[in-house]
């Protein structure tokens, strides 16, 4: 079992996600967090739970063929 098959869970019930970013990518997100008044994580939060929704929406319609 590696590392990756477990997630780092928090005392909130949240699990951490680590993520590899170029410099590029990360100042394009703190620039857009900053903007929409949020912390960066907040923001990659957002995207990410927006990815989920849209895997499970194309999981869901891909069950029905």
């Amino acid at each position: 079992m590696s590392d990756f098959d477990e997630p780092l869970s928090n005392p909130n019930g949240r699990v951490d996600v680590p993520i590899d970013l170029d410099r590029d990518t990360l100042f394009q997100l703190m620039l857009s967090a900053h903007e929409q008044d949020i912390t960066l994580n907040q923001q990659v939060e957002n995207i990410l739970r927006i990815a989920i929704e849209r895997h499970q929406k194309e999981q869901m319609g891909s069950e029905g063929n």
